[in-house]
């Protein structure tokens, strides 16, 4: 197989250009200085602990992980691998239809319907919503 020059030259400033922004934010956060410099003018995990004392962060990342706690995608997943059920094509397919629609609708009609015409709590609505968004993704 032959190697084009220009596709090797390409493929690494595409990298490059999306790689540089990454390792710049991550040096970044370990600077000690009270505003974001680039090159950093000390080391410290300040910005880290700062986050960290936030109460309603702490509160969002309980909320995200109780959330990926209760979905039940991998059993899911792993029953209709394993399982010689009935009906097993008919199950994949509807767990995998909302790879149709996109994520931005479901998320504005599960607003909608599960928020302001039902009022069902927010945090149910959220596990509805990640379960339906990531479902076929586990499952496929």
């Amino acid at each position: 197989m032959r190697k084009s020059k220009l596709l090797t030259v390409y493929a690494v400033l595409v990298f490059a250009f999306l790689v540089i922004p990454l390792v710049i934010i991550t040096i970044t956060a370990f600077g000690g200085g009270s505003a974001i410099t680039f090159p950093i003018e000390s080391f410290s995990f300040k910005w880290f602990a700062n986050v960290f004392a936030l109460k309603s962060f702490r509160r969002s990342f309980l909320t995200s992980l109780e959330v990926a706690l209760l979905a039940v995608g991998i059993p899911a997943a792993y029953a209709l691998a394993r399982s010689n059920v009935k009906g097993k094509q008919m199950l994949k397919s509807i767990f995998l239809s909302p790879t149709i629609v996109p994520g931005i609708v479901i998320g504005f009609i599960l607003y909608q319907f599960l928020i302001l015409t039902l009022r069902i709590p927010v945090f149910v609505s959220l596990l509805a919503g990640h379960f339906m968004v990531t479902l076929p993704y586990v499952i496929r």
